[in-house]
């Protein structure tokens, strides 16, 4: 039970501090857990590596900022650690599989239902309690992504 307690320890303080640069070692040290070992439970628990999971959630909260304010996409990337707007770019287009632009911009996306994953392998919790269901061993393949449709005819 101890493990179960220190991955939702880890979890919350994982999502408390997106917009922080956190690492491994922080994350360790806040449940008072090697890091090896930390990485082997918390991947055993999540399907995730603490990197992994950061960098999902991370690109997760950013595709909801860029649809819910008017802020640019520079000051966004950087808000969730990116060091350069290119950077952002590329890992939110491979998570996604649009630009950052193109979810900022309305005229060029709609929001529609969630859908699962690309790979289907692995859920990748998009709420707080969501995580803590798949830290509890609860939450199965189910996945809530942000899902933009991009209009045909238009171009950033």
């Amino acid at each position: 039970m101890e493990w179960l307690t220190g991955i939702r320890t880890a979890i919350s303080f994982i999502e408390d501090n997106l917009k922080e640069d956190i690492s491994v070692q922080d994350v360790a040290a806040k449940v008072y857990i090697s890091p090896i070992f930390l990485q082997r439970g918390f991947s055993l628990m999540t399907g995730y590596n603490v990197g992994e999971y950061i960098r999902n959630r991370r690109l997760y909260q950013a595709a909801i900022d860029l649809r819910s304010t008017e802020d640019p996409v520079i000051d966004i990337a950087y808000s969730y650690c990116y060091e350069t707007p290119e950077s952002f770019t590329k890992a939110f287009s491979r998570f996604h599989g649009v630009t950052p632009s193109q979810v900022h911009a309305p005229e060029l996306c709609s929001q529609s239902t969630p859908r699962s994953s690309k790979s289907g392998f692995r859920a990748i919790p998009t709420t707080r309690s969501q995580a803590m269901q798949m830290s509890s061993g609860t939450l199965t393949a189910i996945r809530q992504q942000l899902t933009i449709e991009v209009r045909s005819g238009s171009r950033s």
